[in-house]
């Protein structure tokens, strides 16, 4: 197996596990747990994905693009929430924009740009 295969197939398998233990956690959250937490979880369901089709495809620019992508929209949702200071009903701060709205779209609109709506 070459040097280059080897990567790929680690990287696949990473996603694959990452995936595995999102869903696994995902069953065992019970009632005693935080909606924040379910709702983490459900975040990573979205871009993991995308990149395991990605990878799938052995698409590497569309890999590229998935991680400039995602990585521009958070870094474009953390500076508003530092200039639009908005408080959340607890009283912590950070409640705009959402992040795990961010995260989840990114990935949604990457994957129908990319592959089309069957995919999205």
């Amino acid at each position: 197996m070459s040097s280059l295969n080897l990567h790929k197939a680690t990287l696949k398998t990473l996603l694959t596990i990452a995936l595995g233990m999102t869903s696994t956690s995902m069953i065992s959250i019970t009632k005693a747990d935080t909606m924040g937490s379910a709702g983490n979880l459900l975040t990573a369901l979205v871009p993991i994905s995308a990149a395991l089709i990605t990878l799938e495809k052995e698409d590497w620019d569309g890999l590229w693009q998935l991680t400039k992508s995602e990585g521009s929209s958070l870094l474009i949702t953390e500076g508003l929430k530092v200039a639009i200071p908005t408080t959340r009903p607890d009283g912590s701060s950070g409640s705009f924009p959402s992040a795990h709205t961010t995260i989840v779209f990114s990935a949604a609109q990457y994957l129908q740009s990319r592959y089309g709506w069957e995919y999205a």
